[in-house]
């Protein structure tokens, strides 16, 4: 559904993908009697990266699941020229725009990669809203001069591909993208995923087909937020009043753990006199960044159970080894695939015993080519 809002002088009409335990088709709003979770998702990707949970009857039976397109992603839209304040603060105020628009006073909350940031950040803001933070693979505080000048040639990639056609400059950066934050080797489901990711993405940036205002707006509201973000301080995660999950990959390079480690000493000692709000920090060996989509098998049960009961009690205990959980990745296709316009249609209620197709994909092991033909009208 799109949602309209006025944001800073700017209309911004915000996609958002709504679920309900009730499994109303294309739900306009939440079920007042259910709890709510947001999901907020990586840059270059998109709200359908949290298909895995939103799929997940752990969390889609007992709550209301909702996650927004982030500005300069998916299907939302930014009328007039960018906003030259927008970083991850803005995108924080964003998300809560949207969850106001739809009614929700109060809900989990739960960021991958710099959604993490985006999460914590909207916690901080306005801490009466968020009742849980789940934090997943959170980015460094900032990146290195390597990490700096590859996002620099994201944003290059991107204007250059729609000003010359060249539509492997334009899949090279989901390449890279998955390379870096899903880990390697891909499974065969992910491996998918990013393909569909690419076919996306030459739509909405059709070679020779968009207006250079369109493209530098959109690299724009993708990359300043991570280019110019900083560390939270104490005094912002003093603010946060929810009980926090971290879950960090190690093991790997670029796994950023110790980073973790050190943004949850720091939230706990900013909060060392309420016991009711800790961050409870757990490693995951190989965890890749997108452990949300390649291991939902091991986090989503741990989210679950967090969110039921918001304590380290709640989790188990760190293994002898010192912080490490360990468990094989089993990556899901999604029950039901994009349309060909890439509109997620709702998910299938499923009879009890019967198989979705994208669990008979699953259990066969099937290679799937999804071809895609855009025809002008």
């Amino acid at each position: 559904m799109s949602i309209p809002l006025h944001r800073d002088g700017r209309m911004v009409t915000l996609n958002a993908r709504l679920c309900t335990p009730a499994g109303t088709e294309n739900p306009t709003a939440i079920d007042p009697a259910y709890p709510t979770i947001l999901f907020c998702h990586p840059i270059w990707l998109d709200s359908f990266f949290f298909y895995p949970q939103m799929e997940d009857p752990l969390f889609a039976d007992h709550y209301n699941l909702v996650a927004f397109d982030m500005r300069g992603h998916g299907l939302t839209t930014v009328d007039g020229s960018p906003d030259d304040q927008y970083d991850a603060w803005t995108a924080a105020q964003d998300l809560a725009a949207g969850l106001e628009f739809l009614g929700v006073t109060r809900t989990h909350v739960l960021g991958t990669a710099f959604g993490a940031s985006v999460a914590a950040r909207l916690a901080s803001l306005h801490p009466a809203l968020v009742e849980t933070l789940i934090l997943i693979s959170l980015p460094p505080p900032q990146d290195s001069p390597e990490m700096a000048a590859g996002y620099a040639e994201c944003q290059e990639a991107l204007i250059a591909a729609t000003k010359t056609g060249d539509v492997d400059c334009l899949d090279a950066i989901t390449t890279a993208t998955f390379q870096y934050d899903a880990s390697t080797p891909l499974s065969q489901a992910v491996r998918e995923i990013r393909d569909e990711y690419m076919t996306l993405a030459r739509q909405r940036f059709p070679p020779n087909g968009t207006e250079a205002a369109t493209v530098e707006q959109a690299a724009y509201y993708i990359w300043n937020p991570v280019t110019t973000r900083e560390a939270l301080g104490a005094q912002e995660m003093g603010r946060i009043t929810s009980p926090t999950l971290i879950l960090q990959g190690c093991g790997q390079e670029n796994d950023h753990a110790d980073d973790a480690i050190h943004f949850a000493a720091v939230f706990n000692g900013a909060h060392h006199d309420t016991a009711s709000v800790r961050a409870s920090l757990r490693l995951i060996a190989d965890g890749g960044h997108y452990m949300t989509l390649t291991s939902p098998n091991v986090v989503n049960p741990l989210i679950a159970k967090y969110i039921g009961t918001p304590s380290s009690a709640a989790l188990p205990p760190l293994p002898a080894d010192g912080s490490r959980i360990v468990g094989p990745a089993i990556a899901r296709r999604p029950s039901t695939p994009r349309e060909v316009l890439f509109d997620i249609p709702p998910i299938p209620r499923v009879i009890p015993g019967m198989r979705t197709v994208g669990d008979e994909l699953d259990r066969l092991r099937v290679d799937v080519v999804v071809a895609t033909e855009v025809s002008a009208t």
